[in-house]
């Protein structure tokens, strides 16, 4: 009886594991920024707000459904975007992911979605329809001074890519509607942004980390406290060139938690009161490396 059981779990397991290959496996289709604007748009009135605007435009580097996101460096193009939404009404905002596969449109809210902070973007203000698509801006982007760092760095990849409009005199980013691309080779990042409307050059920026020199950096997460957590966790990063992503998954492959971290960002709170009590994989992936922790959160 009990060999009949078992046999019954291992075909069960035998068929998840197959559907969910199945599903990770199926090609996707390259898409520019607007592609699929209408169909993010309409699904973010229905299932969000009325109101819903979008804000920002956002591809990052990161893994998801077992498949790291790329942004094509020479097409403009990348396997997924998000589009971030914001309703007056409600006071709240609402991140979605579309991809494409060859059967079907997917959008859909990642988990974590109200904790990801909505970097650059601190103010909301309505992304308009007049905005270059990326392909059109990533040759304005090389036009604009990025040509010099990809032709010196041929193993240069787009870690991340934004449309946004700013409206606070006081960033780092000057005031108007832009598109910024984030180009990593090794230890060396180039941030160049453009006009987004216009395609006019703004300027291109060499960033590097401040708290390690060039010569001895390197990506590390110092000893993360208190594991087991129950509540806040910390860490502590070095030696990041870049932007960096980082992911918790739980035991079986799911992204519970994301969060993009910028260059000068290197201590970093995790509230775990919201996650479930478990083991989880945390993730810290930037342009010097990939660092994992095990992790295990107990609730009182």
């Amino acid at each position: 009886m009990k060999e009949i059981v078992f046999m019954k779990f291992l075909f069960c397991v035998f068929i998840f594991l197959l559907c969910a290959s199945s599903v990770h496996t199926q090609p996707v289709v390259p898409l520019t920024a607007m592609q699929l604007i209408a169909q993010v748009k309409s699904e973010a009135v229905q299932s969000f707000a009325p109101d819903a605007e979008l804000v920002q435009i956002l591809f990052t580097e990161f893994l998801y459904m077992g498949s790291t996101l790329t942004l094509n460096p020479a097409a403009g193009s990348a396997n997924g975007w998000l589009y971030r939404f914001h309703s007056e009404s409600l006071g709240t905002e609402r991140l979605y992911f579309a991809y494409k596969n060859f059967k079907t449109v997917v959008i859909e809210a990642p988990p974590g979605t109200a904790q990801i902070p909505a970097y650059p973007v601190s103010m909301y203000v309505p992304l308009r329809d007049s905005v270059l698509d990326s392909p059109q801006a990533l040759l304005a982007v090389k036009a604009g001074g990025a040509n010099a760092f990809l032709q010196a760095h041929t193993t240069a990849k787009i870690v991340r890519a934004t449309a946004f409009v700013n409206p606070d005199a006081g960033s780092v980013f000057p005031v108007g509607t832009l598109w910024a691309f984030w180009f990593a080779a090794g230890l060396d990042t180039l941030r160049c942004t453009i006009d987004a409307v216009s395609g006019t050059s703004v300027d291109c920026a060499l960033l590097t980390s401040t708290d390690m020199p060039l010569s001895d950096a390197e990506f590390q997460v110092l000893p993360l406290y208190p594991n087991p957590v129950n509540g806040e966790l910390h860490l502590t990063l070095r030696g990041m060139h870049g932007p960096t992503t980082m992911l918790l998954y739980n035991m079986v492959g799911e992204i519970v938690f994301w969060k993009l971290v910028d260059i000068g960002e290197t201590s970093i709170t995790l509230n775990t009161s919201a996650i479930d009590r478990g083991t989880y994989l945390l993730v810290l992936r930037s342009a010097t490396g990939t660092q994992t922790q095990r992790i295990i959160v107990m609730h009182r």
